[in-house]
């Protein structure tokens, strides 16, 4: 990691703030400050946008900052990250959102006093990235009913009014709520798909099948406390795809509660899948999520692993 220094002699922070994060009222600079201040000299932004969040970041690695902090939820993480690949400077999280996925994958504790706390002695190591249609993701994407009930969780989030305050009351149980839902509207429910993938080992596998939809996983973690089975670590150079097979909308919403609980999924429902690269074919147009936001709309999608591209303090 780049050991830049700022003129009082103390190692550089910038902390990049998403207000409109969940919990963005609990985020304060002099909280930062008070955490961080024996160590690193902090510099607190708030973007205007998700590109501005990565331009930020970008411009923090260039001027050698040593970390740079995701104030935000996952999406707020995933865009300081895409502005660090290939940096020395690690990203770091003060996890203000509703799922907080990659803050659980790092064992960080939920509270942001107590995260920040953390950081301010971790030391960085290298993680693995994936990218879809070169957008990068750090924790888990996927496509149809995976998607449908992200974005789902998204739109209540964003909505005016009592819906918008019901949805964020809910928290993190907000995804929970919509997956049953996705699972029932979906029309039809499994579409047909192609996948191609490229193994651990090299060897290509092909599938053509009818599917409701998929998860790529970087992490097992996602929807806010949900883990996903049989997911491997995030250093490795390979990711998971989780496929969902074709079977009865009541036999989805029982493996649904399974998953919820962290009881075993039998195979004929879940097919675990390690991939270093996967190419995606769809019937249909479909949204790729990743990192709970649209990362685009296709048809097609060719997913690769970006091994250990993103400095990280844990």
């Amino acid at each position: 990691m780049a050991q830049s220094e700022s003129p009082h002699g103390r190692r550089r922070a910038v902390v990049l703030l998403n207000p409109a994060a969940r919990r963005a009222d609990h985020a304060s600079s002099a909280a930062l400050t008070a955490a961080l201040g024996p160590r690193w000299s902090v510099d607190l932004q708030t973007p205007a946008s998700a590109a501005a969040t990565t331009r930020a970041a970008a411009q923090a690695a260039a001027a050698g900052v040593d970390v740079v902090i995701a104030a935000g939820g996952d999406g707020t993480a995933a865009d300081v990250a895409r502005g660090l690949v290939g940096t020395d400077t690690a990203l770091a999280l003060y996890p203000l959102g509703t799922a907080n996925d990659l803050a659980r994958a790092l064992a960080l504790p939920r509270d942001p006093a107590a995260a920040v706390a953390r950081l301010a002695t971790s030391t960085p190591r290298a993680v693995d990235l994936v990218s879809a249609n070169g957008r990068l993701f750090c924790t888990v994407g996927g496509i149809g009913v995976v998607a449908d009930s992200a974005l789902t969780a998204g739109r209540l989030k964003s909505a005016s009014g009592l819906v918008r305050q019901a949805a964020r009351a809910a928290g993190s149980a907000i995804y929970r709520l919509t997956a049953p839902w996705a699972l029932m509207r979906r029309v039809p429910l499994a579409s047909p798909v192609q996948l191609v993938v490229t193994t651990p080992s090299g060897a290509i596998v092909e599938m053509r099948l009818d599917s409701p939809g998929l998860f790529v996983a970087n992490q097992r973690h996602c929807g806010g406390g949900l883990t996903l089975p049989g997911v491997g670590a995030d250093d490795d150079g390979v990711f998971e795809v989780l496929l969902i097979r074709d079977v009865s909308r009541v036999r989805l919403l029982d493996a649904f509660s399974r998953l919820t609980l962290r009881l075993p999924i039998a195979d004929a429902v879940l097919q675990v899948i390690p991939a270093r690269a996967a190419r995606i074919v769809c019937a249909r147009d479909e949204t790729f999520l990743g990192d709970g936001d649209a990362l685009g709309v296709a048809r097609e999608f060719d997913v690769r692993a970006v091994p250990r591209a993103l400095n990280v303090l844990a």
